[in-house]
């Protein structure tokens, strides 16, 4: 890295390694689950729903937040009715793809969840992608037009629509995900500004998803 850069507010950052994670693990763990092991299958059912939370929680702060004030910024709609479409699309096929889990734990198929699992291999790269455009395509007119205190209030803005138990669900997939210097970050502001139970709350979270000498670091932050 250049003497002397300094990276902007990447708004996507957070949010987007969260979801590449939990979407990763996800197809992972499909790779190595049998179709009669019910209660595997239903732990993929549920990280599947929390995904599918996740990935229209994202959609909804897109669409409601971040594209409204960059639009307002540049005077011009940014928003297509493609885009609309493809939100709905992929928020529909995440949401489809837990429900069927959800059947096949109850009723064990190999042949069903071959074709859960081809369904997961084609929509995961879609997600994986669209993220990706999403940061080609928006985040430069971000920082082209908003300054360092107005990106910082748009991340509150998206951060005050969430209800805690969102928050907690993102936290649960964004931590594993940091660098350790990004984590570190994290860990200090939520230190320095969240209510005490409700860190707490958020450490016993960081405790189940870290390694131990990962959780230990950041205990002493």
């Amino acid at each position: 890295m250049p003497s002397g850069f300094i990276m902007r507010h990447n708004l996507y950052a957070f949010p987007h390694k969260g979801l590449r994670n939990g979407l990763t693990r996800l197809l992972a763990n499909m790779d190595t689950t049998d179709a009669e092991d019910q209660c595997a299958v239903h732990a993929l059912k549920e990280q599947a729903s929390e995904l599918a939370i996740m990935v229209k929680n994202h959609s909804h702060s897109e669409n409601e937040i971040l594209m409204v004030s960059l639009a307002e910024k540049m005077s011009q709609n940014l928003t297509t009715q493609r885009d609309v479409e493809e939100h709905e699309q992929l928020d529909n096929q995440i949401t489809m793809l837990s429900e069927q889990l959800s059947v096949l734990s109850e009723a064990p198929s190999e042949e069903k969840f071959q074709s859960i699992r081809q369904q997961a291999n084609l929509l995961i790269p879609d997600l994986l992608k669209h993220m990706q455009l999403e940061e080609n395509r928006f985040l430069p007119l971000f920082w082209r037009y908003f300054s360092d205190s107005e990106l910082n209030q748009l991340h509150d803005q998206v951060m005050a629509n969430m209800e805690p138990e969102q928050i907690v669900l993102w936290f649960k997939y964004i931590v594993p995900a940091l660098t350790p210097s990004e984590r570190d970050s994290l860990i200090t502001l939520l230190k320095g500004n969240a209510p005490s139970e409700f860190y707490q709350q958020l450490m016993r979270v960081a405790e189940k998803e870290l390694s131990s000498k990962e959780f230990e670091h950041i205990s002493t932050i």
